[in-house]
């Protein structure tokens, strides 16, 4: 973290124009937001549901066939993997990094270097999600995991108020169709759904914290896709400058949440000699290497499907990505990670989810075109498309 921070008050100033001159001059305002063209739209949909179906299927393995205990300690790995992997890239130039001026984002938010700024900017966005990342540990501890992704799956309930109240940026709120098409996923994924009448009140508490500090985070992320002063950052850049936020967070949610004793060093090296009595050392390492890489490219692509389109479509896009899993299940492929095939009502409940799925898709897509023709054609290079990548 102190090295992304120290890069972030390195960067190359990138000059933007002061509040005063955007107030006079229409054409140096920040950008509206143009939509994209409906196959980039898609493709930034399809790009999360892809690459999260593929993590989890290697995180399935790594604790079926290994029984990692420490998925904190991998969360914390992706987080670093990403903050070296994108300093790498920016140091060799295959990547920009993230355009800070204190000069002229002082007018944004008040006076202070770089670092202020970056914090006072995107300190909401990794607050929000280290606070979903700890509201969804305490509601884990204490509840059935079954209930708990019962409550998770509402998620996209919270989302979809939070855009209905506060708007998508300076985008219209959803349709009616949108709603419609939202609510009927709503249905299905609420199909499997198993309450416990003897759970604590705050599990359900610390269960609905989560759904709505997650809405609040990808709300921020789009936010932060589209409005000053980050309005202008491409998807990789904000994600470097919030993940070096959220690590300590992250460390101390980490280390209040560490096994008594030893801690997580005597934890991995008990796991680790289990698996190199049983030969597993070599795909062990495999394993985690491709979980933490797939985490990172989740990650990412969680700030483009929600900057490039919505945060409800990313939730959308999250329950389609568990249609994947049950059709994926159905095969017998996820037999081999001890799970079981799935039920007739998981079966309902997929295709529920699906059609909602489709039709949401439809609706977006046909309402993208829309607004395409009625812009006049393709996007404007450097208001839209150049926002995300």
């Amino acid at each position: 973290t102190l090295s992304a921070l120290r890069l972030l008050s390195a960067s190359p100033r990138v000059m933007q124009p002061p509040a005063s001159a955007a107030a006079s001059d229409p054409s140096l305002r920040a950008p509206s937001p143009v939509p994209h063209s409906p196959l980039r739209a898609a493709g930034a949909a399809l790009y999360y549901i892809a690459a999260s179906v593929l993590l989890t299927l290697s995180n399935k393995s790594l604790l079926a066939w290994y029984a990692f205990p420490f998925p904190l300690i991998l969360l914390l790995a992706q987080m670093a993997t990403t903050l070296g992997v994108l300093t790498v890239l920016f140091a060799v130039g295959l990547a920009a990094p993230p355009p800070v001026d204190p000069d002229n984002y002082n007018n944004v938010l008040g006076s202070g270097g770089r670092v202020a700024v970056v914090v006072r900017a995107l300190g909401p966005l990794a607050a929000a999600y280290v606070a979903t990342l700890s509201t969804s540990l305490l509601a884990m501890r204490l509840t059935s995991l079954l209930l708990y992704n019962t409550l998770r799956r509402t998620s996209i309930l919270f989302v979809l108020a939070l855009e209905l109240r506060l708007g998508d940026g300076r985008d219209a709120a959803p349709s009616r169709s949108a709603v419609a098409a939202v609510l009927v996923v709503l249905a299905g994924a609420l199909a499997t759904a198993r309450f416990d009448a003897a759970a604590a009140p705050a599990a359900y508490g610390f269960a609905l914290s989560a759904n709505l500090s997650g809405a609040a985070y990808l709300w921020l992320i789009r936010r932060a896709a589209r409005d000053p002063p980050t309005g202008g950052w491409r998807s990789h850049q904000i994600l470097f400058a919030v993940t070096a936020l959220a690590a300590p967070g992250v460390a101390a949610v980490a280390a209040a949440a560490a096994p008594p004793g030893a801690g997580y060093v005597a934890g991995l090296r008990a796991w680790w000699t289990i698996a190199a009595e049983r030969g597993a050392g070599a795909g062990v390492g495999v394993a985690v290497a491709m979980s933490v890489t797939l985490a990172s490219v989740v990650t990412h692509a969680t700030y483009v499907n929600t900057g490039t389109n919505s945060p409800l479509t990313q939730a959308v896009s999250a329950q389609m990505k568990d249609v994947v899993l049950l059709v994926v299940s159905a095969t017998g492929v996820m037999e081999g990670f001890g799970a079981a095939a799935p039920s007739a009502r998981a079966v309902v409940s997929g295709v529920v989810c699906a059609l909602g799925g489709g039709a949401y898709a439809a609706v977006k897509l046909r309402e993208a075109g829309e607004r395409r023709r009625l812009e006049g054609g393709g996007g404007v290079p450097g208001k839209g498309d150049a926002q995300v990548s």
